[in-house]
């Protein structure tokens, strides 16, 4: 949980995931990382370091969509 410190954009995401209805799945995969880096902070498209534009979140926000879509079909899965 520590990405938003160090890479503002990653609030960003989370502020846009939130308004889509998929940031709670989000903070799900961070907390299911085991002490390991989890795999939704560390994803190329979360740690950009420049400024999340509306151009940048529209070309991001499927490919994290599917991302966190599939996420939750394991865990939903594994019950």
């Amino acid at each position: 949980m520590f990405s938003s410190v160090l890479n503002p954009p990653f609030t960003s995401i989370l502020m846009r995931l939130d308004e889509i209805g998929w940031r709670q799945e989000a903070e799900a995969m961070m907390k299911t990382s085991n002490y390991s880096l989890d795999p939704f902070s560390e994803h190329k498209l979360v740690k950009q370091p420049r400024k999340l534009t509306d151009y940048g979140w529209n070309n991001i926000k499927d490919k994290l969509v599917e991302m966190l879509s599939d996420h939750k079909k394991t865990g939903l899965a594994a019950v």
